[in-house]
């Protein structure tokens, strides 16, 4: 139904109630011709479709021509209808439709069913919800089946039309945000490390450097942190990418067990070596070899293996004959290396001979804005075989930035899919997170009298030292965690005593 000429709102005639007409529950709220031209948005939110979709579902024939009616005022929409939960199904997944305005009052499939069939499609439509019977007893409730919000009838056209103009806007953004990282993916040659922080740049930028050539890397960090990632990404980037990567976990075997699994052994060198036996150094000639947590390895291990770096040539125990290796090394730690050196437990000649590119890995903590990205990626890639996208709300999100990580991205990667698994209704909640990163967030928080009869610059002094405590003193990023610029935080510590290269230990903050 085309809206008005000039865009004026056509006049909406109370419709008699009586013996052979349907009862509707709601009449629209009058509106001023600048409220028509102010909510005509398509052009600004879908600049790519030249009239975005709201299907309409409801089983009343009245009550649906009254609000294609009333969509019709704005300008700009394209109306679609729908009588039944199948019927919306089709529709969806035929054409482009980003909100469902659903009553849950439908016959055959129930509305909650199609509630939570439309949020399992990809991409899904935001779905604003609408009874008149009580089917879900809140907001909260339509939320948890993932609906975007909940109009009870009878409703006030305005709230109607600003509920749908929210989520034209929520339904625009994430759609963009699709299609963006769908172009980012198909540029970016390594997918499966996700950020945008400075450190992951930094990571990035030295895995494009050291990729192409034959040059020996060590990956430091601290466990959960992907290592293992980075170690695959310059293996397939380098110029023997196309054969396999050869893994080792050194921390993993035994002295005598690594050996043999490193450089291979004869039959009959020892007991229990009842054949031969290529080791790693033969199988990855012409390609490479990570050995995973290499700071683990025996000194005399690591004599052999420098020899076999220095020299390009092995002996498998039990023979006296040379085999030739020609093999990039890429190796990765949790030690601190260059500490082990000084103490004596890893030769300083290997060091120098593995460590020829370097590349620090941050600590999840270190790199909290990528957080968001990480638990969509992993949200994301734990959508499969008919399983429902999990939705995490807001206050849930909060609670991952916030939690310290001490496993870092494996961790998270684990409690997503665990959440993936076990959430019955695909939404996650506060109430839904694992106990410690609850008791973390009770654990830091100030007791109920902690701050009673105390100084607000106290308080605040306090909450400024906690946040650079957790942020390791990373001024730029704490001040963007508090809201303010990094002159203003400076100010403050100036204001409050606190040095600005770090603290002392009268700076640090007491226990709550």
């Amino acid at each position: 139904m085309p809206a008005a000429e000039g865009g004026a709102v056509p006049a909406c005639r109370p419709i008699p109630r009586g013996r052979g007409r349907e009862k509707l529950d709601f009449l629209p709220s009058p509106l001023a011709e600048s409220d028509v031209k102010r909510w005509n948005f398509s052009r600004v939110l879908f600049p790519s479709m030249e009239q975005p979709t709201v299907l309409i579902v409801h089983a009343k024939e009245g009550i649906r021509a009254l609000l294609v009616r009333m969509l019709a005022s704005f300008g700009g929409y394209s109306v679609k209808t729908a009588t039944s939960g199948e019927e919306t199904i089709d529709l969806v997944a035929s054409d482009e439709i980003p909100v469902v305005l659903l009553d849950l009052d439908l016959p055959g499939m129930s509305g909650a069913e199609t509630l939570r069939a439309l949020r399992a499609m990809a991409p899904p439509p935001e779905v604003v919800v609408t009874t008149g019977r009580g089917t879900v007893d809140s907001a909260a409730d339509a939320a948890r089946y993932g609906a975007f919000d909940l109009v009870p009838q009878p409703f006030n056209f305005r709230e109607l039309s600003q509920i749908l103009r929210a989520a034209m806007d929520q339904a625009q953004r994430r759609r963009q945000s699709q299609r963006i990282e769908t172009a980012l993916q198909a540029h970016d040659p390594f997918p499966e490390i996700v950020g945008k922080s400075q450190g992951i740049k930094r990571v990035l930028a030295l895995i494009h450097k050291a990729a192409p050539t034959l040059s020996p890397v060590l990956i430091q960090g601290e466990s959960g942190t992907g290592k293992e990632l980075v170690a695959r990404a310059l293996h397939v980037h380098s110029p023997r990418g196309t054969s396999p990567l050869t893994i080792v976990d050194c921390g993993a075997l035994q002295d005598s067990l690594l050996e043999s699994e490193l450089f291979g052994h004869e039959r009959g060198s020892f007991t229990g070596a009842h054949g031969l036996k290529h080791g790693l150094f033969e199988t990855a000639n012409n390609s490479s070899l990570f050995l995973d947590e290499i700071g683990e390895m025996s000194p005399a291990t690591q004599v052999k293996v420098l020899r076999a770096l220095q020299s390009g040539e092995f002996r498998r125990i039990g023979s006296n004959r040379q085999i030739r290796a020609d093999i990039r090394i890429i190796a990765a730690t949790n030690k601190d290396l260059r500490e082990e050196v000084k103490r004596g437990r890893f030769r300083e000649d290997l060091y120098y001979r593995i460590a020829v590119i370097e590349i620090p890995m941050p600590a999840l903590r270190e790199r909290v804005e990528d957080i968001p990205l990480l638990v969509e990626h992993f949200v994301r890639t734990n959508a499969y075989g008919g399983r429902q996208r999990l939705q995490v709300t807001k206050e849930a999100l909060d609670y991952l930035i916030t939690y310290p990580w001490p496993g870092n991205i494996r961790e998270l990667r684990n409690c997503i899919e665990r959440l993936s698994v076990l959430s019955e209704n695909q939404v996650l909640t506060v109430e839904m997170l694992p106990s410690n990163i609850l008791g973390r967030m009770v654990r830091d928080a100030p007791g109920p009298d902690g701050f009673a009869d105390v100084p607000l610059a106290e308080v605040e002094r306090h909450h400024i030292l906690r946040t650079l405590e957790r942020h390791r003193w990373n001024k730029k990023r704490v001040a963007g965690i508090l809201g303010i610029d990094t002159k203003t935080l400076y100010n403050k510590l100036r204001r409050y005593g606190v040095p600005l290269n770090g603290r002392s230990e009268g700076d640090r903050p007491a226990a709550s």
